[in-house]
């Protein structure tokens, strides 16, 4: 899409003079594919924001100006869907303001194709605005470079010259010299601040772009020096969201020099996530594990509420798998084994989308999820639990060469450590397999590379890069699978106490984990080298798995006293640990050993620099749910009504298209016919409610194959009422969308995709909604 993008620039995009199109666009907007692709639902003024951020536009309404504050806080926040969405909002009630679009391209920092055509928007509408607000807009359109000839041209009024433009700009847009529209954009700012040196939300975007700049490779020469600018806007506005800047600007450097900022932080706009993920970062680099759980849980269970609030998929949050895998982390290095358990399972049982949420990308929720599940049940030995996730569906086997490796270490350590010989030995042979098709594979592309290259007549240096070029990949994953190969004997090694061969084959598979090798040299009676590894593991900001396993290993070796003092700080830091986890439990000896009780454990209050922290459950709910699907009533062509009420006990796959004029929507169609019995095998309905009249839905309904008509439920909804109930519905142009839901036999909706484009994937939606239904909801509270 984001292709298409360039090639619709072409259009005059939603100026207020056009009128829109007469032809329908079938969920496309009507005004370009910038629009296509941001927020289709309208605004709403939300609770949490920060009242300390205000950047007045000359003639809004009291409404408007609301919006746009709205849209600058949440941008603060790093929010950027909601801060274009609140931008929209200010364009649909005043379609001639300039700032509208540039905020909308601020907010699009990620996407510098769609953020350059509405720097150019806002230069379309800037004709008569005064002096202060322009300097905003052509600082930004200067970053999107859009020249002054662009001006003239985009203010033209003629049609064909305006589209000329947004073609030029688009094309440039493709070719940016990063430090130096990043070094001019910071220049155009402090002009801004120079010229108003009050101005708040001026210092604020100054500050960001100098942190961002950094991204681009322009050095931060002086914190300090970015920090007192900060000190100078908390002097006006104390409870200012910059707060957020100025972490991010400690967070690599001093960490505590921002702890100030991350105690407040969460209370300058509690109603976005991200500030209270972000103070989770300082007290993360400070060692304060603890502190930076509760920090990630209130931003989870904010982001939850909103969710859950708005009927979103957690997948349409860039960020939301980056703030609940951190969270993991945070529950697991204090000890919160089943909170970290459950999350991390809840995270792989979340839906998932062929383009915003795959498993084998580990920076996906799933992927995330998956890595978190297995480190967090390793760390603290639940080999049973291990044992289960690899077989109920939660870690499945994958074609992921990468993440099949890790799942095989994980499945292999469990058996071996659960003294299942038998299992372990078939994990072995399942991995030699693994190593041994990579090696074929390889043999394969070079052959197929030394092929290409005679094709071309390539010289014997390119014939040699070309081979190198094929072999690079399949050669770091062959290495890998050996490594796997070696960790696994070692493991066998040391089920059947055979130390010395577990510490030969670790020694083949550089960075085994320190336990292992450790638990080895332990057998073997050899105490100051195991203590050693474990010590240099553990480094200055320990967790509880690596203090832990310390503790145990000098307690082991004699070394009473450095047990004790070493264990009176587990005791700490483990203070709302789970006992009853595996790793934990073989504590209950040493404890007794030091006179301590059976709950070992010494809950520390919270410390008075943490700011205020209201209720976790007032915040929103822990893990994710599915909602309940709309009261909604459309008929069919059987003549019985649809509804989700009479659909109690059954799961539908709900599909919105917009008409039988709409090409891909019957293509759409045409796709899921002949996989409607495969879904009803699965217990899966496949309902299709169309946009127009009953009459057009049967006529349609008669041009499909005989069995096709009798798989596939047709439905009408000319009134779009349900279309609009279940988010189908671009507000702003008040047009119905494509969409395809999965709605379970309770009424839940467990699956959405809402887009310009109609959803054509059928086989991976059947894989998907089979797994869904599959899993277990997990309960919203803990």
């Amino acid at each position: 899409m984001r292709t298409a993008v360039a090639l619709m620039f072409t259009l005059n995009l939603l100026t207020a003079q056009d009128e829109p199109s007469p032809a329908d666009t079938f969920g496309h907007s009507r005004h370009g594919a910038e629009f296509d692709e941001g927020p289709r639902q309208a605004a709403y003024l939300m609770q949490g924001l920060s009242p300390q951020v205000h950047f007045p536009v000359q003639g809004l309404s009291e409404e408007a100006q609301r919006f746009f504050d709205q849209g600058i806080c949440q941008q603060h926040g790093f929010w950027y869907l909601e801060a274009e969405r609140s931008f929209r909002q200010v364009a649909l009630l005043h379609p001639d303001c300039a700032l509208a679009y540039t905020g909308m391209s601020i907010a699009n920092v990620e996407h510098n194709l769609r953020a350059a055509g509405f720097a150019a928007q806002a230069v379309q509408r800037e004709a008569g605005i005064p002096d202060r607000e322009r300097a905003w807009v052509d600082a930004f359109a200067h970053f999107h470079q859009v020249s002054d000839g662009d001006r003239t041209e985009l203010q033209s009024g003629d049609k064909p010259r305006i589209a000329a433009a947004y073609k030029t700009i688009a094309e440039r847009s493709k070719n940016r010299d990063e430090k130096k529209l990043a070094r001019d954009l910071v220049r155009e700012l402090e002009a801004i601040v120079a010229t108003d040196p009050d101005n708040v939300e001026a210092k604020a975007f100054l500050i960001v772009q100098i942190w961002r700049n950094a991204g681009s490779g322009l050095e931060i020469t002086s914190h300090g020096a970015v920090d007192a600018l900060l000190q100078q806007l908390f002097a006006k506005a104390p409870l200012h969201p910059a707060h957020h800047f100025r972490i991010h600007l400690w967070d690599h450097e001093k960490a505590e020099r921002a702890l100030g900022s991350a105690a407040v932080l969460g209370s300058t706009a509690s109603g976005i996530a991200h500030q209270w993920h972000m103070a989770g970062h300082i007290f993360d680099r400070l060692g304060r594990w603890s502190d930076a759980a509760w920090q990630q849980e209130a931003a989870a269970r904010v982001d939850h509420a909103f969710l859950q609030r708005d009927r979103v998929m957690p997948y349409e949050i860039h960020n939301y798998g980056h703030n609940q895998e951190w969270l993991c982390r945070s529950l697991s290095a204090v000890g919160r084994v089943n909170d970290s358990v459950a999350l991390a399972e809840n995270m792989i049982e979340l839906p998932r989308h062929p383009k915003l949420n795959k498993v084998e990308a580990s920076d996906d929720i799933a992927g995330y999820g998956r890595i978190r599940l297995l480190e967090t049940l390793e760390s603290y030995e639940c080999w049973p639990d291990l044992l289960r996730v690899c077989t109920d569906g939660h870690v499945e086997p994958t074609a992921d060469t990468g993440e099949q490796i890790r799942r095989l270490m994980a499945l292999g350590t469990a058996c071996f450590r659960s003294n299942d010989v038998i299992a372990g030995g078939h994990t072995l042979t399942e991995a030699e397999a693994l190593r041994d098709r990579l090696r074929h594979d390889r043999a394969v592309s070079v052959d197929a590379a030394e092929d290409a290259a005679d094709a071309r007549k390539a010289s014997s240096g390119d014939r040699e890069t070309a081979v190198l070029d094929a072999t690079k990949s399949a050669n770091d994953m062959i290495l890998r699978s050996i490594k796997l190969l070696h960790q696994l004997r070692g493991e066998a090694a040391l089920q059947r106490g055979d130390s010395k061969a577990a510490l030969a084959e670790f020694e083949q598979a550089p960075g085994t984990p320190p336990w292992p090798r450790a638990l080895a040299h332990l057998q073997l009676g050899e105490h100051d080298p195991a203590i050693k590894l474990l010590t240099d593991a553990l480094g200055e900001k320990p967790r509880v798995p690596g203090l832990t396993r310390l503790v145990y290993a000098l307690h082991t070796a004699g070394n009473t006293e450095t047990a004790r003092t070493r264990f009176q700080e587990l005791r700490k830091l483990a203070g709302f640990a789970d006992l009853s986890a595996p790793l934990l439990a073989r504590m209950a000896p040493v404890a007794a050993a030091y006179d301590a009780p059976a709950d070992w454990r010494l809950a520390q209050p919270t410390g008075d620099d943490v700011g205020v922290r209201p209720p976790l459950d007032s915040l929103g709910p822990f893990c994710w749910r599915p909602q309940p699907a709309p009261a909604i009533e459309v008929p069919l062509t059987s003549g019985s009504q649809f509804t989700i009420a009479n659909r109690q006990g059954k799961n539908t796959l709900l599909i919105f298209y917009l008409g039988s004029g709409c090409v891909h929507c019957v293509e759409q169609l045409r796709t899921f016919a002949p996989m409607a019995d495969a879904f009803e095998k699965q217990g899966i309905d496949v309902v299709a409610i169309g946009s127009e009249s009953m009459e057009n839905v049967l006529q349609l309904q008669e041009s499909l194959p005989i069995e096709q008509r009798l798989s596939l439920q047709l439905g009408a909804n000319k009134s779009l009422a349900m279309f609009r109930a279940c988010r189908a519905f671009d507000d702003f142009e008040q047009m119905p969308l494509h969409a395809v839901l999965l709605i379970d036999s309770d009424g839940m909706v467990r699956w959405q995709d809402i887009s310009a484009e109609p959803f054509t994937d059928a086989a991976w939606l059947l894989a998907e909604s089979t797994r869904l239904l599959r899993l277990p909801i997990q309960p919203a509270q803990r």
